[in-house]
């Protein structure tokens, strides 16, 4: 729902985009519009935002707006959570700047309701060793446990 591009990259089928104005607004826009699935406790949200706090500045929050609309629903990022870490201040990046390993920078992303969280057994993001050979991306891994709503009968009591 959330991330895109502009347009095919010279040479290549990828795509780039830049955050500012138009991007936040398709954002934000993209969020009214799925606010009460997204705010249902039954939705996450996890993929390529192709933003940051980092980039962010006092005159265009845009990656800051996009948090605050989601903590409103109820939905938080699960790297940060798990980490501790600020935002904008991350360890580990999750897209490779021009596939280059120093240049790392998290960008995807994935947030979840807060009630989820018990429920996650298993999260990473990928390294540059196993993915830059693949991808400028290294993917975020996340499993939950399941919770079943209806739950198969068990035997019948005689």
């Amino acid at each position: 729902m959330i991330g895109g591009g502009t347009g095919p990259v010279e040479g290549t089928k990828a795509t780039t985009v830049t955050p500012g104005a138009w991007s936040l607004d398709r954002m934000l826009h993209a969020l009214d519009a799925y606010a009460a699935f997204l705010g249902s406790d039954d939705a996450l949200l996890i993929g390529d935002f192709n933003n940051n706090d980092r980039w962010d500045t006092p005159a265009a929050p845009t990656f800051r707006r996009i948090r605050e609309r989601l903590a409103a629903m109820g939905l938080t990022s699960l790297y940060h959570e798990r980490t501790g870490e600020a935002h904008g201040a991350e360890t580990v990046g999750s897209l490779f700047w021009k596939w280059d390993a120093g240049l790392p920078f998290l960008i995807d992303h994935c947030f979840l309701p807060r009630t989820w969280l018990p429920r996650v057994s298993e999260f990473s993001v990928g390294t540059a060793d196993n993915w830059l050979r693949l991808s400028d991306h290294a993917p975020l891994v996340v499993e939950l446990q399941r919770v079943d709503a209806n739950p198969a009968p068990g035997p019948v009591a005689r």
